[in-house]
């Protein structure tokens, strides 16, 4: 990039500088308008390509162009208890619902349900508490309940937030 210019300049491998672009490179998108008396209605809107070098016209994506920057950001979770990293989703892991203040899980069948596969939820204590709006835990297959995160809770979900699970949140 020279500032100056306000433009690219190419290096070739053998080191000879250019400020036109290799052909590979020289590619550029347009689409067909539809009053465009070379293709008409027709191909209104449809995409094709030019190469700014060579003059070529194509229908077909070139190659240089068909590379597509990916995401570099991923999950990944993280146990407070144990410190251990992993990518793969733990099993058991709920999914916070942001619109119910809750976890919720989502079955084998990709069904979601507000009950754990391990019996502990998390809610939120009420107005009359002795503690409004605390969390707590709750285990509907022992009848316990705590203040205490359970084991099962330790492990949080860290993400890029392009990055969305997709399934349908209670």
């Amino acid at each position: 990039w020279d500032p100056d210019k306000g433009a690219y300049f190419y290096v070739s491998q053998d080191g000879e500088a250019s400020w036109t672009p290799p052909d590979e490179w020289a590619w550029q998108v347009h689409t067909v308008d539809r009053d465009d008396p070379k293709w008409g209605a027709d191909h209104a809107g449809r995409e094709y390509y030019v190469n700014t070098n060579t003059g070529e016209v194509t229908w077909d994506k070139p190659a240089s162009l068909a590379w597509v920057k990916m995401h570099t950001h991923r999950t990944y979770f993280y146990n407070h208890r144990t410190k251990e990293t992993t990518r793969e989703r733990p099993p058991g892991l709920g999914y916070m619902s942001h619109t119910h203040g809750r976890m919720y899980w989502v079955g084998e069948d990709g069904q979601t349900t507000w009950e754990s596969p391990h019996g502990w939820t998390q809610a939120v204590s009420g107005p009359d508490s002795e503690h409004p709006g605390r969390l707590f835990w709750h285990n509907h297959k022992t009848d316990e309940t705590t203040w205490e995160r359970p084991e099962e809770f330790e492990w949080q979900e860290h993400h890029d937030p392009a990055e969305v699970e997709t399934h349908q949140e209670l």
